[in-house]
């Protein structure tokens, strides 16, 4: 750019760095580095008639909203914009020898526009309006990410094509579930992960029963995790264990369907057995019908043939007449016949039917228990299910919960009369358990009314805590 007119914001960039005003107008190109901080006036657009800037440190300028005049700057490689009113990420694609790039303390929202930042490896953006990491996957040679305190909940995939990341620090984010730790298997370079650390705080994961043995059994290539280093020692021992539990679930799981597979046999069994006793009635129906058939076919025929060698004498006709009885019984025999045949028929469909949702109900039932089971154990137990009974307290409140739900006058209507509770599942999530929990402490520090009476079965009882 031509030779600039000093503004507001210029004078104010010069006097905090100590660039004069014969540096500014002669020598601009021997500024290679700006700090500032706390300049009330300053914009960045003022940087752009500095060329070989290497690198820019902007701390709480409020007048930095956008990141603007770097196109003029190809050489900076350094570039911390933090405390700052940054929203979106923008003004970068001039910068391709960036290599690191701190963006704390803003009101970003997402990860964007940096596929042109080729040699970016360092990537700060703690303490912003992050909900997921889309985005990174453009900074294929980046090394390291910090996005803690943000709001990401889900890791996904965002991280699959970043095959040089070796460090990443997630800490005080939403993350709650050991699948998003699982996702990160697919990150071999990985190694140093952070979940937790002192200076932001901690996700809910790392609440979790279980969570430093599932980490290091799905990742043990990393080599810190949350900032302490890891000994091979508790790698074995998280494996070993992991391994253990593996074992028990599949045990179980083979047991169930071990159990099925009998029941099933066992149920083959006795419908061949029924099966077969039917079979025998409609083989000894079978040969009667035949009889009796064989019987009309030769009495028709006898008839006719008597009928051609006779003419029509009153002999043939009171022949005829003779036989109308037998003939009658014949044909009533025959229909029994046919009705019986026609019963054992469906009688065997009926029975295979009925087979057939038995074997259907009991393979789902199985199938839904293996469900269960796996569930837990990729959860390292924070999420499990339970069947109640009658004689238990929750049972018998949810029970009354329906009843109490339920208006005959509505479905009267319908015929409904009433409902009936056959099975009660409650389902145990450590996750959600531990959100409810902060929730109320939150609620009963903030409002003090609700703390009354809180020591006779407040939210921290086991009735209070929500089994869903």
């Amino acid at each position: 750019p031509p030779p600039p007119e000093p503004d507001d914001s210029l004078k104010e960039l010069c006097t905090a760095s100590g660039v004069s005003d014969t540096t500014l107008h002669r020598k601009p190109h021997t500024v290679e580095y700006v700090d500032l901080f706390q300049c009330h006036q300053v914009e960045m657009r003022s940087l752009q008639y500095f060329r070989n800037l290497r690198e820019v440190i902007l701390i709480q300028l409020p007048r930095v909203d956008v990141i603007e005049g770097l196109e003029w700057c190809p050489l900076i490689e350094r570039l911390w914009v933090s405390e700052c009113n940054l929203r979106t990420i923008e003004g970068l694609d001039k910068c391709q020898k960036l290599r690191l790039l701190n963006l704390d303390s803003n009101r970003i929202a997402r990860i964007q526009n940096l596929g042109a930042c080729t040699a970016l490896e360092t990537l700060w953006i703690n303490d912003n309006r992050l909900k997921t990491l889309d985005g990174v996957s453009e900074i294929k040679g980046l090394r390291t990410l910090w996005a803690a305190r943000n709001s990401i909940t889900a890791i996904g995939t965002a991280l699959d094509r970043n095959t040089c990341l070796t460090s990443l620090n997630l800490a005080d984010n939403g993350i709650g579930y050991f699948k998003e730790i699982h996702n990160l298997a697919r990150v071999p370079s990985l190694r140093h992960l952070c979940f937790s650390e002192p200076h932001f705080g901690d996700n809910p994961v790392c609440n979790l029963c279980n969570y430093q043995t599932y980490v290091l059994y799905q990742l043990p290539h990393v080599d810190t995790l949350d900032t302490v280093a890891l000994a091979e020692d508790s790698k074995q021992l998280a494996e070993a264990t992991y391994i253990k539990k593996k074992m028990y679930y599949n045990m179980r799981i083979k047991t169930l369907k071990r159990n099925t597979t009998n029941v099933i046999r066992r149920a083959t069994e006795a419908l061949q057995g029924r099966v077969g006793q039917i079979n025998l009635s409609f083989n000894v129906l079978l040969r009667q019908k035949r009889d009796v058939e064989r019987l009309l076919d030769e009495h028709k025929w006898t008839a006719e043939h008597g009928r051609a060698a006779v003419g029509c004498l009153d002999d043939a006709d009171a022949a005829s007449a003779r036989d109308d009885e037998f003939l009658e019984q014949l044909r009533v025999k025959a229909e029994a016949l046919e009705e019986a045949t026609m019963a054992k028929t469906a009688e065997v469909t009926r029975i295979d039917q009925q087979f057939t949702r038995l074997k259907e109900r009991l393979l789902g039932i199985s199938e839904q228990n293996v469900t269960r089971m796996i569930v837990e154990l990729g959860t390292g137990g924070n999420i499990r299910l339970e069947d109640g009974k009658a004689s238990d307290v929750w049972f018998t409140s949810c029970v009354d919960l329906l009843h109490s739900r339920f208006f005959h006058r509505d479905f009267l209507p319908l015929g409904v009369n009433g409902v009936k509770v056959h099975r009660v599942t409650r389902v145990h999530n450590r996750f959600l358990r531990n959100r409810f929990d902060q929730r109320m402490s939150h609620l009963m520090t903030t409002i003090p009314s609700l703390s009354v009476g809180a020591s006779g079965g407040g939210a921290g009882g086991e009735g209070g805590r929500p089994g869903r």
